[in-house]
């Protein structure tokens, strides 16, 4: 991306009465003395109403320009930012190309603009909108949607008994997005299970003897 530049603001001073452009002028001297002492060239500050725009020939030397003008009384904030000619079609060309550029990771955003020439054919509010729409359109189809649901153990702990269908598998998959750990248990029916001819499942319970073996319980072991 080119035609980038950095946003000076300087707060306090805007409040000053008549004796304004003399603060304005010298911060725009100790500004350019900064930069100089910093090893920076081929920049160029110019004053505005609110603020100062400094250019550079080297895009990237303008986050190293912060780091060196935080330093400087009289600057209440920065921002980098972009230079574009005075035309409708080519503002929005430009924000359908850095919503492609950038990646939004964020819920929500908006649009806050502000027109210092009211001859712009739209005004605030309607450019407002329909930038905001040019980004939706842009990262909404980026967004990728994940599982949902719970984290996998923080539900407890349960048995899955596994078959060769396709239910046991659709039924852990529901389980764990409620929030278990699943345990499965498969039986294998091999040739070697028909050979012994086992016909039941033994499991070495006996009523009453431990508390919890009571008939209710090792009624539903048994189904």
């Amino acid at each position: 991306m080119n035609n980038q530049c950095l946003i000076v603001r300087y707060g306090e001073l805007f409040l000053k009465g008549k004796n304004r452009d003399d603060f304005v002028q010298k911060l725009v001297v100790n500004v350019n003395l900064t930069l100089q002492k910093n090893n920076f060239s081929d920049f160029n500050v110019k004053k505005l109403h609110d603020q100062l725009i400094i250019t550079t020939k080297n895009d990237k030397e303008l986050s190293k320009m912060i780091i060196a003008l935080s330093k400087v009384f009289g600057i209440s904030a920065f921002f980098l930012a972009y230079q574009l000619e005075n035309d409708c079609k080519k503002l929005y060309d430009f924000v359908e190309k850095i919503a492609d550029y950038y990646e939004i990771d964020f819920p929500t955003f908006k649009f806050d603009v502000s027109r210092s020439d009211k001859n712009f054919p739209k005004n605030s509010l309607t450019l407002q909108k329909e930038l905001g729409e040019i980004v939706v359109k842009k990262q909404g189809l980026k967004k990728v949607k994940g599982l949902g649901g719970l984290p996998v153990g923080s539900s407890g702990k349960v048995l899955l008994l596994l078959s060769g269908g396709i239910d046991s598998p659709v039924a852990a998959y529901q389980l764990m997005k409620r929030g278990l750990e699943v345990v499965y248990c498969h039986f294998y029916h091999q040739k070697e299970a028909k050979k012994l001819a086992i016909s039941a499942l033994a499991t070495g319970d006996a009523l009453a003897q431990v508390a919890s073996q009571t008939i209710e319980s090792l009624n539903v072991i048994s189904q």
